[in-house]
């Protein structure tokens, strides 16, 4: 058994449309990886403004917890829990 070989006629046309669809590809592809860009900025945005945030968050918790009066001790608490 011998193997034929198929002939495929490609014409200029058909080169063109290929050329066209790789030129389409490159320019979505640039797209995308602005669009990405664009998100990890963003993300990284959010996630500078949380860690802010968690500081300010830790700093009025300490604030408040520097107003609060101290805890009595653990004996008496036990006596608190009793009455």
């Amino acid at each position: 058994m011998t193997a034929g070989t198929d002939r495929v006629i490609v014409t200029e046309e058909d080169l063109s449309t290929v050329i066209q669809c790789q030129t389409d590809a490159s320019i979505h592809v640039q797209k995308l990886q602005a669009s990405h860009k664009t998100l990890q900025d963003r993300l990284d945005m959010l996630d500078d403004a949380r860690l802010r945030n968690n500081i300010k968050i830790r700093g009025i918790a300490k604030s408040i917890d520097d107003r609060a009066p101290p805890l009595p001790p653990k004996a008496t608490l036990g006596k608190l829990a009793s009455q």
